[in-house]
């Protein structure tokens, strides 16, 4: 069994050597002629107790004490001295660093019982020592679960909130999750919001839900498609007008800004909006101020614009087609929405609620989607997005005579252009979509079998849109 170990300093040979003979059968007994040497020795050897002389020339036995707890704070220190000082022995050990005090000649029993108790005082500080550190460490590891059960909390209301104040958005996509929690940092701010994204992509809906969640939920959202309304009356649907302004004009009219005071405004397909009505708009976003049409009463409004485009705005205003500083005054908190190729997680969840929605409506009973139906579903690009998935589930539903959606290659749009591996701009595809669905209608734009029907627009806003890309019936 290995020996304990012990150091004694003194600065008299003769006094170590008699310690060393008296002590050495026992314990391993190291000796040194001054505290630097000693210190040397703690730092080489695994030592449980220390005797140290009170005065030597190099520094006394307290000094040495000091210096070695701090390096060694579990040992166990003992004073030897010829010259016992009762208020440096008080002192001493009020202090708690010396263990005993010692004075010349010693009583070799006394010292040895010393030694064993001692010996346990130090295993016990070790010990106590382990303990501490093992508590520790599982305090640590207490606060690291604490701080991790925190972060899933948080995240797990932060996703009951969001669920719940976007109760009418489908999606457990991570980018989309992005999306509304923009909108929550900006529902409750003035900033004017500028929706980007292609088309089908349901600008629409996250502007409506934005206004939701915002201080001004309880009043007015007001939608204008700007692309839909003939360039001659935008600014009287924007502005309103005055009795007798133009032909037609009988009486004073409110417009749209007016009906959203207070609310939000929905300036959708912004791009579209004639050029030389954007200095009028820009004067509503920086002072929410304007006149009607032949008026000249400034009328002060507090509206929150939201706008949305699938275009380029900024291409626009390299082409002098946007005015930059509107565009500047539009783009303070942009938000883009992705599109549904890359967020192919949400489209299993979108086309069971389409095919629920239009079970109800046309009184069918789909219950599943078939395997190569969902293969169909997922590897389709949708250059149309949302918009084109809830039409085509929509006729799926329609000719499916039981419990499975019977879904066709045919009802995919632009299928051969996407596995030709060719690219289309949007443009293109729109058009090609568009005469897709009027074929399939024997161009017929309205009533309850046309296009607007099966493409959920208005028939005048299906009009404007077929005019500005130069889609007329052959």
């Amino acid at each position: 069994m290995e020996k304990d170990r012990i150091l004694n300093i003194d600065d008299t040979i003769v006094n170590l050597q008699l310690f060393e003979e008296l002590f050495q059968d026992k314990y391993q007994v190291f000796s040194a002629l001054t505290p630097q040497k000693g210190l040397e020795i703690l730092r080489k050897e695994a030592i449980k107790v220390v005797f140290v002389d009170l005065f030597m020339p190099e520094m006394d036995g307290l000094e040495f004490i000091q210096k070695a707890s701090k390096e060694f704070p579990y040992l166990i220190y003992m004073i030897i001295t010829a010259y016992p000082d009762m208020n440096v022995a008080i002192e001493a050990i009020n202090q708690g660093g010396v263990y005993r005090f010692f004075t010349k000649p010693w009583d070799y029993y006394e010292v040895e019982m010393t030694i064993i108790n001692a010996i346990e005082t130090y295993e016990l500080r070790i010990h106590n020592q382990s303990l501490i550190e093992d508590l520790k460490r599982k305090n640590a590891r207490l606060l690291e679960l604490k701080e991790k059960l925190e972060e899933e909390n948080l995240y797990l209301h932060e996703e009951i909130r969001l669920n719940s104040n976007f109760e009418n958005i489908i999606s457990k996509d991570v980018a989309f999750k992005k999306v509304l929690r923009d909108i929550e940092h900006v529902a409750d701010t003035k900033a004017t919001v500028l929706i980007l994204g292609e088309t089908g992509t349901g600008k629409e809906l996250v502007a409506r839900s934005l206004h939701e969640v915002s201080k001004r939920s309880s009043s007015s959202f007001i939608k204008v498609n700007c692309a839909a309304i003939p360039e001659s009356l935008i600014e009287s649907e924007l502005f309103g007008h005055e009795q007798g302004a133009f032909t037609g004009a009988v009486k004073q009219k409110k417009g749209k800004f007016e009906l959203a005071h207070k609310g939000t405004i929905f300036l959708d397909e912004i791009g579209e909006l004639p050029v030389h009505l954007q200095p009028k708009l820009l004067q509503v976003l920086q002072d929410g101020e304007f006149s009607r049409v032949g008026g000249s009463d400034v009328i002060h409004v507090d509206v929150r614009v939201v706008a949305a485009t699938n275009r380029d705005l900024e291409k626009m205003v390299e082409s002098s087609q946007f005015r930059s500083d509107l565009f500047y005054r539009l783009n303070v908190f942009p938000i883009f929405i992705p599109p549904l190729r890359e967020r192919r997680s949400d489209i299993p969840l979108l086309a069971n609620f389409f095919i629920g929605k239009f079970n109800r409506l046309n009184g069918r009973r789909v219950e599943m989607i078939p395997l190569k139906a969902m293969d169909l579903l997922m590897n389709h690009d949708w250059p149309g997005n949302i918009r084109e998935l809830e039409n085509t589930i929509e006729r799926a539903v329609i000719i499916s005579s039981g419990s499975k959606l019977e879904l066709k290659d045919r009802f995919l749009a632009g299928k051969e252009s996407a596995d030709s591996g060719k690219f289309l701009s949007m443009q293109e595809v729109e058009s090609q979509y568009l005469l897709k669905v009027l074929e399939s209608t024997n161009w017929r734009v309205s009533g309850p079998k046309g296009a607007a029907s099966i493409l959920n627009m208005k028939p005048t806003t299906l009009e404007s849109r077929l005019k500005k890309l130069g889609i007329s019936k052959p």
